[in-house]
């Protein structure tokens, strides 16, 4: 009968889109592959395709915020949905992370040789676990203060600094702050472009206060503290200066800024009237594209927060490994998922990344070509308590809170932090001495990208 083939005829039509969906490569049949990086979609767009054309590897790629990453990885991975994870060098100390990364010991360079042979040795402390590299990293990061060079000389300071560029003590950088707010006064948005709609981005201050007032005078303050010696906690006197110095710059901090989204502050640095902002070196190339004249006419700079009243502590950066991949372990794609990670390897593709993000090359003898973009990582770095994860001891949320507290009329003071910081530290539970004898020397295999 005609209705009975008009059945046939729609069962046949529907078969057929099946397979042509199919064969165009549907989300199951692709390499899945989620980061963390959205500003990073130009690169990502010329990458999949470049790809794709040269393995014939279909890839469905994503990015969202930071602030939405967690969440879309945790589901991802529990979900058995993702293939290629973007991760963080810290990642690998998080046990639920690593124990769903397939070890990546055997990843290819592009002239045949081991991937691992070709990077800085700092990088890869980093990234190793036990004897496993669990996160192919691409790039290292820096916390340091864009300045705007003008505004600073028309207040007349320059003369006054030690190297005549930028403060490198705790007392040229205070003269500056104040010299600042009196120049300009209500002219000012603020003294620091801050983002303060999150919580993270307080952890960047923290940071590079901390670099100068307690990882330069004691490189081992916090393996001391793990291993229990006396007085080492976080109402010892570096941690008191810490918490004071990060403080009286959040007292610069404009009120307005509180509710700012994070990711328009580096826009509104370049653009209002910000003479400085803590922050990444990741943020340099959104900076200079809201204004290119600040690059151009040599008016924007960087250093050190000079957070010690010792000129000898000061000049350190705080570090971290920035961007990398995972494979997550029980991916049905591993062969294509080591092909996509090494692929970013390639001289060209590795060459183009790297002036694209705009940060320090973890392969050895590669260069950034923009010369304002790479004097941010002239400096000696260091990594510090807030962008690395102790085993045992949950204290990134808890500074996150004081130096919100700090912020504005938040109300917080000196000890509230002290305390608070030792009730997050007295709960938990520290490993064996030996595990972090091992776990410190992973992390600091020495001043620097060696």
């Amino acid at each position: 009968s005609m209705k009975k083939v008009l059945s046939l005829i729609l069962a046949a039509v529907c078969v057929c889109c099946g397979l042509a969906f199919a064969g165009c490569g549907g989300s199951s049949a692709k390499l899945r592959v989620i980061n963390f990086r959205p500003e990073d979609k130009e690169f990502y767009d010329w990458f999949c395709a470049e790809f794709t054309r040269e393995t014939g590897i279909q890839v469905v790629y994503e990015a969202v915020g930071t602030e939405g990453y967690g969440n879309l990885l945790n589901s991802r991975i529990k979900g058995r949905a993702v293939d290629v994870i973007g991760a963080q060098s810290a990642n690998v100390l998080s046990k639920e992370l690593s124990d769903a990364m397939l070890p990546l010991n055997d990843l290819q360079y592009h002239d045949g040789t081991n991937l691992w042979d070709n990077l800085r040795d700092s990088s890869k402390a980093q990234v190793k676990l036990g004897d496993n590299y669990l996160v192919a990293t691409l790039n290292d990061v820096d916390i340091l203060v864009y300045y705007k060079k003008d505004m600073v000389d028309e207040a007349g300071l320059g003369v006054t600094y030690a190297n005549h560029a930028y403060p490198t003590t705790w007392g040229e950088f205070e003269t500056t702050v104040y010299a600042l707010k009196m120049k300009y006064g209500a002219q000012l948005d603020g003294i620091f472009a801050f983002g303060g709609a999150e919580s993270w981005p307080m952890s960047m201050i923290n940071s590079a206060v901390e670099a100068a007032t307690v990882y330069a005078p004691d490189n081992e303050f916090y393996l001391k503290m793990a291993l229990g010696t006396p007085g080492y906690d976080f109402g010892h006197d570096l941690y008191r200066d810490c918490f004071a110095k990060t403080q009286n710059i959040c007292e610069f901090v404009n009120n307005n800024d509180k509710g700012v989204s994070y990711t328009r502050q580096p826009s509104n640095f370049a653009t209002k009237n910000y003479p400085m902002m803590i922050d990444g070196s990741w943020s340099y190339r959104t900076v200079v594209a809201a204004d290119a004249a600040l690059k151009d006419s040599g008016k924007l700079g960087f250093f050190p927060l000079p957070a010690n009243d010792g000129a000898a502590y000061n000049g350190f950066v705080s570090a971290k490994g920035g961007a990398g991949f995972s494979i997550v372990k029980d991916s049905q794609k591993a062969a294509e998922a080591k092909k996509f990670i090494e692929y970013h390897f390639k001289p060209e593709a590795y060459q183009k990344y790297i002036d694209f993000v705009c940060s320090a090359p973890t392969v050895k003898g590669v260069e950034l070509t923009d010369a304002l973009a790479a004097s941010m990582f002239a400096f000696p770095s260091v990594v510090t308590f807030e962008n690395r994860w102790i085993p045992g001891i949950e204290g990134v949320n808890a500074f996150r809170e004081i130096g919100f507290s700090f912020v504005g009329a938040g109300g917080g003071t000196v000890q509230k932090a002290v305390d608070q910081m030792n009730d997050s530290y007295n709960k938990s539970a520290w490993t064996t001495a030996a595990a972090l004898q091992d776990w410190f020397d992973m992390f600091f295999p020495g001043q620097g990208r060696g």
